[in-house]
């Protein structure tokens, strides 16, 4: 438990810091930082049309403190903390101390859990609340507690300010205290009931509230055209970007020869699924990315001229073929001993992988980070078997597991050290330019740069003009454009050329400082 802390959150903070990655935001947190400054400094709640999240319940909680970006960050990896001993907490009824300490380290190893545990992105915060909804909600079922229950449906009703998706934590509660007879019978179940609609009520309160504020950003949802193609390209390649940070696990856990024949079968099945998967969409996109990427966390907010390459094409067809293989024996595993995560954990994975299904079928994106919920109850399903075995015989087995762990954490490290790296230098290469006299508004260094200093936010969610984010949040061009790569642009003029390390301590990148021509 120690070394999940230690590895997922504090060494991040302390790089961060070093860095001066604490005091920048990062990735779509431009805006959610920029917001909660705007609360913390004035009370009034402004946004900026880049919000898709509910977000609110986010800043509010610090109060006047929302104003430092510091504070912001540093707030979010307190969480990060909270929610890794709500990890811990979540599983060690079924895994016992030892087992549940591991299953925490490895949702600590997450690749690019380290960066959000470091920046105010609305992910660990929403994850934090929904698992405390459930730790509570736990307690409050096995104790016959109404004061817990009602403490873990505030809990769930605060993640749904942050992001509404973590209200598959109190649904999960409200259902298995419903449902479940030895549940219903500890608690009194119209007092149950009438919390869990008194706790429906407020949300959809603060929904229409919420809904009715200026450039709140609401998603615009629409059924996709292949229902049936784009549900089974999500379940595949969210499947396999769940089993490469799961596989410290599955390899601890598998053994495949001991299955009955149906999960056999259900294994080969899926390495068949991953052949296809990766012919179709090719290694480099197997996994949903934002943060796991051949080419780093949020490459996408460049400008044109990303060119950069963080993991040689070697490397991550190595990474690939990982993945490939865990998410086989996962499935093996997942039909074996689905029987063996809880009821309310069980029912709160099961409805947030609908609801993640069903969020992209209505026309959303999801990204890599969304589907960090769903470890802590695949992490019981794998790790239970496993750690009920002879411990002294499983030593000898420790080889693969030890082999993935370090494999994974490294990948990690380097996400995280990348990301770091990537960020911090982009935001003093454009603060050197905004110092020679050119306007903030006017440097295009990446989404951030750029949203962050726009006079009003997003002014054209459907640009039709402009490079990169340019055309989102201003009507003329920059004047000076930040790029990963060489670009050729008529009236373009390179004016200098920055250095830095690829991962913080090793490695070479560069970044391209370019006079567009346009006056200033």
């Amino acid at each position: 438990m120690i070394l999940a802390i230690v590895l997922g959150v504090l060494l991040p903070v302390v790089v961060a810091a070093a860095t001066g990655n604490l005091s920048i935001p990062h990735n779509d947190a431009w805006s959610y930082s920029r917001i909660a400054q705007t609360f913390g400094r004035t009370g009034h709640i402004r946004l900026l049309d880049w919000n898709r999240s509910a977000l609110v319940g986010q800043f509010v909680v610090l109060g006047p403190l929302a104003s430092s970006i510091v504070v912001q960050q540093l707030f979010v990896a307190v969480l990060a903390v909270v929610g890794l001993f709500a990890v811990y907490d979540l599983t060690r009824p079924a895994l016992g101390t030892r087992g549940a300490g591991y299953a925490t380290l490895v949702v600590a190893l997450w690749p690019g859990f380290g960066l959000l545990a470091t920046s105010f992105m609305p992910d660990v915060p929403a994850l934090t609340a929904a698992l405390l909804c459930l730790a509570l909600g736990r307690r409050a079922l096995e104790r016959g507690s109404m004061v817990l229950f009602v403490l873990s449906m505030a809990c769930g009703l605060w993640g749904m300010t942050i992001r509404e998706q973590s209200g598959a934590a109190p649904v999960a509660v409200a259902v298995c205290a419903l449902a479940i007879d030895r549940y219903r019978r500890a608690l009194r179940p119209l007092m149950t009931i009438g919390v869990t609609i008194l706790a429906a009520v407020l949300y959809l309160g603060f929904d229409a509230w919420h809904s009715g504020l200026p450039k709140v950003d609401p998603p615009n949802y629409a059924v996709v055209t292949s229902t049936l193609g784009t549900a089974v390209n999500l379940i595949c390649r969210s499947w396999f970007t769940l089993a490469l940070p799961l596989a410290p696990a599955v390899a601890y856990a598998a053994r495949p020869w001991r299955w009955r024949r149906h999960s056999q079968i259900a294994a080969v099945l899926t390495a068949a699924a991953a052949v296809m998967t990766v012919h179709d969409f090719h290694p480099k996109n197997l996994f949903l990315g934002n943060y796991l990427a051949w080419n780093g966390a949020y490459a996408a907010v460049m400008p044109d001229g990303d060119d950069r390459v963080v993991f040689p094409h070697h490397f991550w067809w190595l990474v690939v073929a990982a993945a490939c293989l865990s998410g086989s024996l996962l499935t093996g595993l997942v039909i074996e001993n689905y029987r063996r995560v809880g009821p309310i954990l069980g029912v709160f994975t099961l409805v947030t992988a609908v609801g993640t299904v069903a969020t992209n079928l209505l026309g959303q994106n999801i990204s890599d980070r969304y589907l960090i919920a769903l470890a802590p109850g695949l992490l019981v399903i794998v790790l239970a078997p496993a750690v009920e075995r002879d411990i002294p015989r499983m030593r000898r087995r420790l080889i693969a597991p030890v082999a993935a762990g370090l494999a994974v954490g490294l990948l990690s490290l380097a996400i995280t050290a990348n990301g770091f790296s990537f960020d911090t230098q982009r935001w003093r290469t454009a603060t050197q330019v905004a110092q020679s006299g050119v306007p903030a508004a006017r440097i295009d260094a990446g989404l951030e740069w750029l949203g962050y200093y726009s006079p009003a936010g997003m002014v054209d969610r459907y640009p039709s003009s402009g490079m990169g984010f340019e055309g989102y949040f201003s009507r003329v061009a920059s004047c000076r454009v930040i790029t990963m790569g060489k670009v050729s642009r008529h009236g373009w003029k390179l004016e200098r050329v920055v250095t830095y390390s690829t991962f913080l301590v090793a490695g070479t990148s560069r970044l391209y400082v370019y006079d567009s021509g346009t006056p200033c």
